[in-house]
């Protein structure tokens, strides 16, 4: 893969701003970037943890097969100002057709959501002017963008659109809900807002998991214990899973147990891991996984025995966000999905979306026309 750079001015108000452009095509030379990455993100509106160098660093690492389409942009005083991390798959419509899809990096087998392009704060319009060239002048590279779970509220989707208008692209999306809800500063001020109910039911599930000699709430805070939490986060998880007969995500999808062996000591050692247990004697019966990025805590997995106490994970789940509470944090954050129990807990929804977008050519009308999802039932991924 090779790295090239074009010059692109952009002018008004007789003003010129030379734009240096670069568009990275292998990990390799991506990693240049690594250094000023996340200097740029914590500058953007954009922040998350899944948009941190660590985060994708890592989950290249694991997808080395995968071809990359990173755009880069630099100001005329050669700072970094945007970023549109893309990589390329190959899809395939009715076994047929083929398509180069642009996704975001660390999107798949991984648990992320919240993709977007990172552009500094008092410098959008630019890089994403910048950014929109570059895919408008690269256009053989590419037949498409599939960007799925982008936030309706941090303006993901305006600059995303902003992007596809300037770059002439055809482009569509659907709804995508996902759910959280804010912390207060006391644990106090949260078990006001439970119902009579909710309470009673939690403090009866409470007594019966801690009844036992031996039972108490673990957290991970050593690199050394990592590998038995995972170990027994991947079976509890599967044992969730096929007590109702359905498969968990780790087994659905071969790279994702990689990627969480790989990426959480790194989230560790950053202060961003947040891995809590109830563990009986010396087996973990319940287990709940999430980061704190940002002022956010991000629940990303669970598991838990099913035939173990009815009701530890709603005990685990409470000593999770007091721990939360305690430690500052502002809002817990279900990510992607609403549910009764995400209610109960006072989780509210809240919207983001789907977006599929192209350029204009035939093989993008017979997306478009027959409103085509790249999801699988009708295109799958071929590389």
């Amino acid at each position: 893969m090779v790295d090239h750079r074009i010059n692109y001015s952009m002018w008004g108000f007789s003003i010129c701003f030379c734009m240096n452009i670069s568009i990275y095509r292998s990990a390799s030379e991506l990693g240049y970037l690594s250094d000023e990455w996340n200097e740029l993100l914590v500058h953007s509106d954009s922040n998350s943890i899944f948009l941190t160098w660590e985060w994708m660093s890592v989950w290249l690492g694991i997808h080395a097969d995968k071809n990359i389409f990173v755009v880069a942009v630099r100001d005329e005083e050669n700072r970094l100002i945007g970023i549109a991390p893309f990589y390329v798959v190959t899809m395939r419509l009715l076994k047929v057709i083929g398509y180069k899809v642009l996704q975001i990096i660390g999107d798949a087998e991984s648990g992320a959501e919240y993709p977007d392009f990172i552009v500094r704060k008092g410098s959008e319009k630019l890089a994403l002017d910048a950014i929109a060239h570059a895919l408008e002048s690269n256009q053989s590279q590419w037949d498409c963008m599939w960007i799925r779970r982008v936030s309706g509220w941090s303006g993901a989707c305006d600059r995303i659109k902003y992007v596809c208008d300037k770059s002439n692209l055809i482009y569509r999306d659907r709804p995508h809900v996902f759910c959280g809800f804010a912390l207060p500063s006391e644990f106090s001020e949260y078990q006001k807002g439970m119902s009579k109910n909710r309470k009673q039911q939690l403090r009866r599930q409470s007594k019966k998991v801690f009844k036992g000699e031996d039972v108490s709430v673990v957290e991970c805070r050593e690199l050394a214990e990592v590998d038995d939490y995972l170990n027994q986060l991947f079976d509890l998880s599967s044992r969730r899973w096929s007590s109702i007969g359905l498969k968990g995500a780790f087994e659905k999808y071969s790279r994702m147990k990689n990627f969480y062996r790989e990426f959480i000591p790194v989230a560790l050692e950053k202060g961003w891991l947040l891995l809590m247990a109830i563990r009986n004697g010396g087996d973990l019966k319940s287990i709940q996984l999430g980061y704190v990025y940002d002022g956010n805590f991000l629940q990303l997995q669970e598991g838990f025995d099913p035939e173990y106490v009815d009701g530890a994970g709603n005990v685990l789940r409470l000593e999770v966000i007091q721990k939360c509470i305690e430690d500052g944090v502002t809002y817990y954050d279900f990510l992607g999905g609403s549910s009764e129990h995400k209610r109960r807990w006072g989780g509210k929804e809240r919207f983001g979306v789907d977006l599929l977008a192209g350029k204009v050519s035939w093989k993008n009308r017979i997306l478009f026309f027959k409103e085509v999802w790249p999801t699988g039932k009708f295109m799958e991924v071929v590389s």
